[in-house]
């Protein structure tokens, strides 16, 4: 999924409406600020799924430097 690109500005003046899109259509969002990506915008599905494939990928990580 292609996340989209918008202001802080535009976040600001359509802040329901953008956050209703991350929630029940997750759409992401990229959010700029004077032109330069700053942060980004994702469902809580999305950032449970992250948090999950980010913890499985350190216990992962761990186990094979155990090994060696």
């Amino acid at each position: 999924m292609t996340a989209k690109t918008i202001s802080v500005t535009e976040l600001k003046q359509n802040l329901g409406e953008i956050v209703n899109q991350a929630s029940f259509g997750g759409t992401r969002f990229i959010l700029l600020s004077h032109g330069k990506e700053r942060a980004a915008l994702i469902s809580v599905e999305d950032l449970r799924l992250l948090e999950t494939l980010l913890e499985e990928s350190q216990r992962e990580l761990y186990q094979t430097q155990q090994l060696n």
